[in-house]
């Protein structure tokens, strides 16, 4: 039988954000190594799972109970606390407390109301971002400016958006 890390033993997120993620703390350092990210899935594609199979702890929030036990029975063994959860502005800071070093937000909707509400501090932020659903990249940028980030720049796949607290 053949184990979901097999057929991509490097890469687990949805287009190359594993590279860009790499690149970044190649440059700012990794400091206290520990994520949150919101729509993690069922655990085989998401943006951190690289950094915890490099030694880091962090937090997935998932909504859906199938994906999130999913999750779960395969990583159940590693430092990731796996909830499920509907993460919306107004709980939003429960999840997210410094000291942070990567957010990942990919909650199809309401990214932005989201990471608007943040009052953490995390040293990296990646977003979706989708002008259809009211988030624009240029709307994105201008939320990131306020909060006190630089924009460093978009996967391949031009949906999500990668900022570096300045």
């Amino acid at each position: 039988m053949t184990h979901w890390m097999d057929s991509h033993p490097e890469h687990f997120s949805q287009s190359n954000e594993d590279e860009i993620i790499a690149e970044i703390f190649g440059c700012i350092g990794d400091g206290a190594k520990r994520f949150v990210e919101f729509g993690a899935g069922k655990g085989t594609q998401n943006n951190t799972i690289a950094l915890l199979l490099k030694g880091w702890s962090g937090t997935w929030i998932e909504p859906h109970k199938r994906r999130m036990n999913y999750a779960r029975s395969l990583f159940g063994s590693y430092p990731v606390e796996i909830i499920r959860k509907m993460i919306v502005p107004k709980n939003v800071n429960r999840f997210v407390t410094d000291p942070l070093d990567f957010l990942s937000i990919d909650i199809d909707g309401n990214d932005y109301a989201v990471w608007e509400a943040v009052t953490a501090k995390p040293r990296v932020v990646c977003i979706e971002y989708d002008a259809e659903k009211g988030s624009s990249l240029e709307k994105m940028q201008e939320l990131a400016e306020r909060k006190g980030y630089i924009f460093e720049r978009c996967s391949a796949s031009g949906v999500n958006a990668f900022f570096v607290s300045g």
